[in-house]
């Protein structure tokens, strides 16, 4: 570890991220020592391709501006390279190889054929026009373009990134590859996007925690759940929950929790999606139209709940939420624990649910549905044919089901599933052996 550190310089995100995997890939990388003697480890955290590039870009009144643009090509070991494009001024070398990683990891789960990468952009969208975010996607896809395309490596729209930005990147792609093709995906449905794309990370959390019940004769049916956030993925999974016969107790956003005693209904689900996701105006201000019960300043972890679902932050339930969560004087005790958001708990409150024998799930095996549906539009892409939301929805739904009977394979010499070093291990070893029979490279 010495060595990696010495190697990775501020890079603290990325070598959290290889402490963690080596601590839950040890008992079988000792049990297998054709790993070490291939330096498995060593060669999966060192990404096969890093660029960095200068971005050039005008604006409305004709100022040069300079930004720095990344390309990191994680793993091609399993298949076409797939991962998330981000725009955001704080990026940095170490969050990104840390982003690639698990991302890396995330698709191999899958058991489709991907590989890994991310791209990113230190860019500050704020107080920008349409025509200056045009033309910087034009100057950042000039430089990209080269290193991506459906063999080479596909991205998706993830923080800062939208609809309006994937058109641009998409049309500059179009222009100097002269192909129509994907090298750019997330897509409009009308020139090449699929259905679901936004529902599939949200579905994708109440199929597998549907699985998971019913692994341990249990049922979603009248269970009480939790959820933070109010975008997109918590949205999403609360339909689907709800669908499922769970009864949604909150959604929270910077404002405060708003609660449903009775649960959420999916009329008022609707109305809250376009409260949020078309005029973006705060829960706290639909509560007090709708005079719904609002506790302003206060998260979902200070309700008593049976599943808890964070959507919202990273590391946004501690120690204290962890704590109250698993008192056994509330009037609900929490069983489940299914992080939507990539570590959603932060470490002092993952041991102690696991201690007090929460069922934990990590959200790179929760929200891997984004990863599917991405694959499922390379593939329509390539095939220049489009699928319905419903045959999407089923190939989703026996996808996480697969995902969810391979991590309870995984574990069959253990009394209870542990979702956390399955997700790591299997993941791992599907990457290793694959690396084991293409030889050293």
């Amino acid at each position: 570890m010495a060595k990696i550190k010495a190697l990775n310089p501020g890079s603290s995100e990325f070598l959290v991220m290889i402490n963690e995997l080596i601590d839950l890939v040890h008992d079988y990388m000792q049990a297998h020592p054709v790993y070490h003697e291939a330096k498995i480890i060593e060669r999966l955290i060192e990404p096969e391709q890093m660029h960095l590039f200068r971005v050039c870009w005008r604006d409305d009144e004709g100022q040069l501006h300079v930004n720095k643009g990344y390309y990191i090509k994680m793993s091609a070991t399993l298949g076409t390279p797939q991962g998330r494009l981000r725009f955001h001024p704080s990026i940095n070398l170490g969050m990104l190889k840390a982003l690639a990683l698990e991302t890396t990891l995330q698709n191999s789960l899958t058991g489709l054929p991907l590989g890994g990468a991310v791209a990113a952009a230190d860019l500050d969208a704020k107080n920008k026009s349409d025509a200056e975010i045009m033309r910087f996607c034009q100057a950042f896809m000039t430089e990209l373009y080269g290193l991506i395309g459906p063999d080479a490596g596909v991205l998706y729209g993830d923080t800062g990134v939208g609809q309006r930005e994937i058109g641009y990147l998409f049309g500059q792609y179009k222009k100097l590859s002269r192909r129509f093709e994907a090298g750019v995906l997330d897509k409009h449905l009308d020139w090449g996007g699929t259905q679901l794309r936004l529902e599939a990370s949200g579905y994708s959390v109440a199929y597998f925690l549907q699985a998971m019940l019913q692994a341990q004769n249990d049922s979603l049916k009248g269970k009480r759940v939790n959820i933070s956030g109010a975008k997109q993925l918590a949205l999403h999974a609360a339909e689907k929950l709800i669908n499922l016969g769970a009864v949604v107790q909150t959604l929270s956003d910077s404002s405060g929790c708003l609660y449903f005693a009775e649960g959420l209904k999916l009329n008022m689900l609707r109305d809250i999606k376009e409260h949020k996701l078309l005029s973006n105006s705060s829960l706290q201000h639909y509560a007090h139209e709708h005079q719904l019960t609002f506790y302003a300043g206060c998260e979902p972890w200070s309700l008593a709940c049976e599943i808890a679902l964070p959507c919202r932050d990273e590391e946004e339930i501690d120690i204290k939420d962890a704590e109250f969560l698993t008192d056994n004087h509330c009037l609900y005790m929490v069983e489940y624990m299914v992080e939507g958001q990539s570590r959603a708990c932060d470490a002092e409150a993952r041991q102690w649910l696991l201690k007090h024998q929460v069922q934990f799930v990590p959200g790179k095996l929760s929200t891997l549905g984004s990863a599917i549906i991405h694959a499922l539009e390379l593939s329509q892409n390539g095939k220049k044919l489009s699928s319905s939301a419903k045959d999407l929805d089923n190939e989703l739904q026996k996808t996480t089901e697969k995902i969810h009977q391979d991590c309870v394979n995984f574990c069959t010499n253990t009394a209870k599933t542990d979702y956390i070093k399955a997700a790591d291990t299997m993941s791992f070893v599907r990457i290793a052996n694959a690396m084991l029979e293409q030889g050293d490279h």
